[in-house]
């Protein structure tokens, strides 16, 4: 991706999105499960410079995976509050890229649409250090 193009991004807060009270990470075998039907599966992409910020055990793989809880904006976006049964929703996932100063937040959407985001760095290192983590962490 080129610089012109994370310039030209809507910087976000990710709170608005998800906030660790209601996300949690899962180790590398819940990978192809699927969350409760109000999570959306999260992808994360780090480097090891933001990896070497992390608090908790993660086996120093540099993709971590979690699921947050569908929060109003992420249901505007999904146009359903559960992520399964009945009624499904646009949302197929959510992968946040490390790009060093900022993370590049994708929002994969089931019609193949994709809604690109920046996010700070210091508050995906707060999601990740403050939400609930499986123990031990086995990644």
């Amino acid at each position: 991706m080129t610089t012109e193009k994370v310039s030209d991004m809507e910087m976000i807060k990710l709170s608005d999105y998800f906030v660790p009270q209601t996300f949690r990470t899962v180790s590398t075998e819940l990978l192809g499960q699927s969350g409760g039907i109000t999570e959306v599966s999260v992808i994360f992409h780090i480097h090891g410079d933001f990896a070497k910020q992390l608090y908790f055990n993660y086996s120093g793989v540099l993709t971590l995976y979690g699921f947050g809880h569908l929060n109003d904006t992420l249901k505007a976006i999904n146009q359903a509050d559960y992520m399964h049964y009945g009624k499904p929703g646009l949302i197929d996932k959510v992968s946040m890229n490390d790009c060093g100063d900022v993370f590049i937040m994708v929002i994969e959407l089931k019609n193949g649409e994709k809604i690109l985001k920046k996010v700070p760095t210091s508050e995906v290192k707060l999601l990740l250090n403050s939400c609930r983590h499986p123990t031990p962490m086995e990644y």
